[in-house]
């Protein structure tokens, strides 16, 4: 009896352990899961959702309303997502996620090509940059410039690392942007336009 009692009790401790790891494992499997729809896309159209209104309201400036006090604030809020994507941007490229992740759209129902990619990210990048070149065209370059020139360098990394993680993204994104190169010299962002050939 005492021998079937100890199996009893072993066994009785055995399936409650797997009833336990159970749950873990497959709350494990969905956190996996959820991690690997973090695209490129998706950490981008985050970011620049808010990056685009600020940028857009800088264009709107006229001589009423461009002033340093207005502007700074606005200046500082575009850092903001701009380092979370830096962030997301990084820890993309140190998980060593596969191209099928990197590009998938932002919702993660289907796939982007590389000359999707560009296209949506030289339209963000043309609106930022007709922000900031409207704020420095009010004659804000010496006030605001070096907040100016910090946001266009916070690109700058996002770009080293984008560009360097989806092969061909340089080549389709450069045609793109050639309206913004006079506005990069402006702001004097030669490294970005070093980095993208402009």
């Amino acid at each position: 009896m005492r021998f079937f009692s100890t199996v009893s009790v072993v066994l009785t401790a055995a399936l409650a352990a797997i009833s336990v790891a159970a749950p873990v494992a497959e709350a494990e499997t969905k956190v996996v899961a959820r991690q690997s729809t973090t695209s490129i896309a998706s950490l981008w159209t985050t970011a620049f959702n808010q990056v685009n209104p600020l940028a857009e309201s800088l264009i709107s400036l006229d001589s009423s309303n461009a002033t340093e006090t207005t502007v700074q604030p606005i200046l500082q809020q575009i850092q903001t997502p701009l380092n979370t994507l830096l962030s997301g941007v990084t820890d993309l490229q140190s998980s060593g996620a596969p191209t099928s992740q990197l590009l998938m759209s932002a919702d993660g129902s289907s796939q982007l090509s590389v000359s999707d990619l560009a296209s949506l990210m030289a339209g963000d990048m043309t609106t930022l940059f007709n922000g900031l070149g409207a704020a420095y065209g009010f004659g804000l370059g010496g006030a605001l410039g070096a907040l100016l020139y910090a946001v266009g360098i916070l690109l700058y990394h996002v770009l080293v690392i984008v560009l360097a993680l989806v092969a061909g993204l340089l080549a389709a994104l450069t045609p793109l942007l050639f309206g913004i190169a006079g506005i990069l010299g402006e702001l004097g962002l030669g490294l970005l336009t070093g980095l993208l050939g402009l």
